[in-house]
């Protein structure tokens, strides 16, 4: 009985130290759109109004085109702005969104395609 009740207790301080992960929801594309800055160079604006992401988290913007991306956080209502991103319309960008926390789970990648004007269309 002894032993039994020294094991269950050394299980419940293990299980007490496992925290569950639980993955951020991806960056809402809805509440995204795209302004063109230069149409020169080719630049746009990418920007979220609240509820795009979590609040104060860190947006990450990809362009696998050019292999180059930016970082950005997002404000306490999930509301960011960009700054100029080079790309050509109909390339796509990468974004995610994750938690200034070591040991928090990103969220998952969504791809949009650049429109030079208005709300990003999914990639498929």
């Amino acid at each position: 009985m002894r032993t039994f009740l020294l094991t269950t207790v050394a299980v419940g301080f293990l299980a007490a130290c496992v925290t569950p992960v639980i993955p951020m929801p991806p960056p809402n594309p809805s509440l995204m759109q795209f302004n063109q800055v230069d149409p020169t160079k080719g630049e746009v604006l990418l920007s979220g109004d609240a509820g795009a992401t979590q609040g104060g988290t860190l947006v990450f913007i990809f362009h696998p085109a050019s292999g180059k991306g930016q970082i950005i956080q997002a404000a306490q209502d999930g509301s960011f702005a960009s700054d100029p991103i080079k790309a050509a319309e109909d390339d796509q960008l990468e974004i995610w969104s994750t938690r200034f926390e070591a040991e928090s789970e990103p969220s998952s990648v969504v791809c949009i395609l650049v429109r030079y004007q208005g709300i990003p269309a999914l990639c498929e």
